[in-house]
């Protein structure tokens, strides 16, 4: 059974990568191309934009302290 999606992960919810250590903001959920069922990848877009980058979205986490142009 695949686990379902997060239910805070919507786009544009600031979010931390423990994998990278990097915060972000939610640009994608999910792979352009899949079949049909859960996501198991979000595109996270830096805090003062950039390049996106693929996270695991089981990992991922909301990101909660506030920092200097935005939160942590």
């Amino acid at each position: 059974m695949t686990p379902r999606t997060p239910p805070w992960i919507r786009h544009g919810v600031p979010a931390y990568d423990p994998a990278t250590g990097l915060h972000g903001t939610v640009a994608g959920i999910g792979e352009p191309y899949t079949l049909p069922g859960p996501p198991d990848v979000v595109y996270l877009r830096p805090l003062g934009g950039g390049t996106e980058w693929r996270a695991d979205i089981h990992q991922v986490q909301p990101a909660l302290t506030r920092i200097r142009g935005g939160v942590r």
